[in-house]
């Protein structure tokens, strides 16, 4: 399901975007606002920026995850990716996982969507398919359509509600019968969390409780899946978990990684927040440089999660 971890990490130490530039993008999507990039889609809760610097991050995060897992995905799908089954991806961002699982498995057709054009619209394999398209205003696909539905790093697009009346709802209902839906979310509460750093991570919840989103919703996504085997739609819930490491001694080079892309969506997300933490930006520049030594010291890390059910009827 995965090659050798010093492969990715290889990858990570160098990568930069290969595609940007391929991306067609309407100038009614986006807005720009202290020089970042946003989305303009009304309705939408998700508030971190979408643009090249964004994109490189979730990239880098990708291959960082992947060598976590060891793998793109814990659900029991191989068959399906070997035997040309149909895959959605939702959510797909830069479109990073599609790629990358698409180059691996030729025979399988993708379909990725995501609500602003961020991803590549040219240079792609010939069994990928990008969509733009909203989940909260209904997937473009008809019942029973995929033979497995991937869904990850969506904590901060939708509120609890919306999770349970709109996102599962949909989520379920184009997935075949029989077939697999992943979850992969990371959870945001930092371990061993040194002291100076504590209001960052509570003004980022904070940033999430305004909009009406819980951020720290990933351990709890089970629960909320659970409300489907009760109704018999789904069976065989799954649950595995991975922790995230942000110090070297611990993890070595991808220790570093996962403590770099961290403080990197500090920096991206202190406009949004400085106004919580009642700070300047010259005090909040000096905590995340303090970061590196003090997470090394304290080995902070995170918990990631895999939910995987199965769609029973």
């Amino acid at each position: 399901m995965g090659n050798n971890s010093s492969v990715y990490l290889k990858h990570l130490a160098s990568h930069k975007s290969r595609n940007s530039g391929s991306q067609k993008s309407n100038i009614s999507n986006f807005q720009h606002v202290d020089g970042r990039k946003f989305h303009n889609i009304r309705g939408s809760s998700y508030s971190m920026p979408v643009d090249e610097e964004e994109c490189d991050r979730l990239q880098i995060q990708h291959f960082l995850f992947r060598c976590i897992w060891k793998g793109n995905f814990s659900a029991p799908i191989k068959d399906i990716l070997e035997n040309g089954g149909h895959i959605l991806d939702v959510g797909c961002g830069p479109g990073t996982w599609v790629l990358d699982m698409a180059t691996e498995y030729p025979k399988a057709k993708f379909t990725a969507i995501d609500m602003v054009p961020v991803y590549p619209s040219e240079i792609k394999p010939p069994n990928v398919t990008f969509i733009q398209s909203n989940i909260l205003e209904g997937l473009p696909f008809k019942d029973n359509e995929f033979d497995y539905v991937h869904m990850q790093n969506a904590a901060f697009n939708f509120t609890e509600k919306q999770w349970i009346e709109k996102v599962l709802v949909e989520l379920i209902r184009v997935l075949k019968v029989d077939g697999w839906c992943e979850l992969c979310e990371l959870d945001p509460k930092i371990i061993n969390i040194p002291p100076k750093f504590l209001p960052l991570y509570k003004a980022c919840i904070q940033l999430g409780h305004s909009k009406g989103i819980n951020l720290e919703i990933a351990p709890s996504l089970g629960e909320l899946l659970r409300g489907y085997t009760h109704s018999n739609k789904l069976s065989e819930i799954h649950h595995d978990v991975q922790t995230l490491l942000h110090y070297e001694h611990g993890a070595g080079r991808a220790g570093k990684i996962s403590r770099e892309n961290a403080l990197m969506f500090y920096r991206t997300i202190a406009p949004m927040i400085l106004s919580i933490l009642h700070i300047t930006q010259e005090e909040y520049d000096s905590i995340l440089e303090s970061a590196e030594e003090d997470w090394e010291i304290n080995e902070c890390y995170n918990y990631m999660h895999r939910f995987f059910v199965r769609k029973k009827c």
